[in-house]
Parts: structure tokens; sequence; C-alpha cells
């Protein structure tokens, strides 16, 4: 069981699937929790209550992190409800998801992707790295996808941008291991959420290429990114983890 007891953290995009999962999980290891949402207030004070009725100390806060002004107001009631954050989960989800061809595919979904995906990650970690400096400790977990390393039609600039994570990832995590902040990548797969439900045919099709002929769990992935920023994974950094039953391997 990890312990994150003393420890803060802000998941965004964290009404539902994957973020749910993190930030439920991270909040029974004894973290309090920023559940960041963008539209759905509904289902991120679900997440929140399902937290403070288990025990733990959560609150909902809307921002969309791809805009620098929603980030700051983001961690400023972050750090009012709780004094610090220590730990972030750059998860939010960017649409849309393409779904077309190369040549179908504009410069301008190219931008919102990279925008989305590592705009969001940029503002979020600039404005946190202060405070884990201070306090000599932080961990930063960047959401990724199987899509890095195992193409899928359609995904152009999702996949492109979520490639230019992986490399602002390690050149954080070079920069920042003297500062005991570690910097990593996780890279689900076809995961079961209500976003992947959409596109049921690659599902299907993902978790028979698996060797257990199933796709992962939101929680399944949760339980990896707790590992990630837990005190006890002190050296591993820069690393880029998939968590996808086996879809992608090495």
């Amino acid at each position: 069981m990890y312990d994150l007891q003393g420890h803060v953290g802000v998941i965004t995009g964290s009404s539902r699937g994957i973020g749910a999962a993190t930030a439920i999980a991270m909040a029974k290891a004894g973290a309090k929790v920023v559940v960041n949402y963008l539209k759905n207030e509904k289902a991120a004070n679900s997440v929140v209550k399902t937290i403070v009725d288990a025990g733990g100390d959560a609150i909902a806060v809307q921002a969309d992190v791809s805009k620098p002004d929603d980030v700051k107001r983001l961690m400023g009631v972050g750090r009012n409800e709780f004094g610090f954050i220590d730990i972030l989960i750059n998860n939010a989800y960017c649409f849309p998801i393409e779904d077309k061809s190369f040549m179908e595919t504009t410069w301008e979904e190219y931008e919102t992707q990279f925008l989305g995906v590592v705009g969001s990650s940029f503002f979020c970690t600039k404005e946190l790295l202060p405070d884990m400096k201070k306090r000599k400790w932080g961990r930063i977990v960047n959401v990724s996808s199987t899509t890095i390393r195992q193409p899928e039609f359609g995904f152009h600039a999702r996949a492109t941008a979520k490639s230019a994570l992986t490399s602002f990832t390690m050149q954080l995590a070079q920069e920042l291991m003297p500062c005991n902040i570690t910097v990593n990548v996780i890279a689900p797969g076809w995961t079961d959420t209500d976003q992947v439900a959409k596109f049921m045919a690659m599902k299907h099709s993902a978790a028979s290429k698996t060797p257990g002929g199933k796709i992962a769990r939101p929680e399944e992935v949760a339980d990896v990114i707790l590992a990630l920023v837990s005190p006890e994974t002190r050296i591993l950094t820069g690393a880029t983890i998939p968590a996808c039953q086996g879809y992608i391997m090495g």
C-alpha cells in the first residue's frame, strides 16, 4: 500500500475515466486531491463525494488547462485550500479525436492537439514547479498513449502531440532530478472508459491483440500512476511506462 499522507495532488481532467480513478486512488493513499474538470461539474462533484465519503479530502475546480489564466486560478484555489501542491498528473483529454486520414487532417487540428496535450502540461508544470522546488520534492506524471509506439489510423495529430509530450518529459526529468522531482510518462492503451466506447471496433481489435484478450480498466491504470507518484519510486524518472495489458511491450 502506497502512503501519500502529507502530499497534495492536482489531477487535470479528473471528472471521469482514468483521471477520476486516479483521484480516488490517490485519496485512498492519503493525499489531498484537487479534481479538475472542464465542463462536467456534476461528475467532478461525484468524484469529490466518493473521496469525502471514504474519509478523504478533495475539492473540485473548473478550469481549461490549455489556458494559462485558468491554470493560475486552478492552482491558486488548490494552494488556498491545502497550502501547497506537490503532485501533478497531466491527464486532461484533448478533443476532438480526428479519426481521419493525414490528407484530411488540418494544421489547425495539429495546433489544437499540441495546445491541449503539450500546452496544458507546460502551463501546469510551470505553475507548480516553484512549489515543488521549495519543498524539495515533487512528482509529475504526464499521461500519453500507446499510439506513440503503435500507430492507429486517424490519430495523426494526437499521436504526434503525445510523442512531443514524451520529449518534454525527458527534458524535464533530466533537469529536475537533482531537485528530488521525478517526471514520468504513463502510456495507457485502449482503456474501458466512456470515451473509448465511441470507438468500439478499435476497442475490440485492441483487446484481441493483448495477451490477456482484454483492455485495461481505469482503476488498473490509476494503480500504475499511484506507483509513479509514491515516495518509494524516487529513482524512476524520464521513463515511459506502457499500461496497456501488454498491447505494446518494452
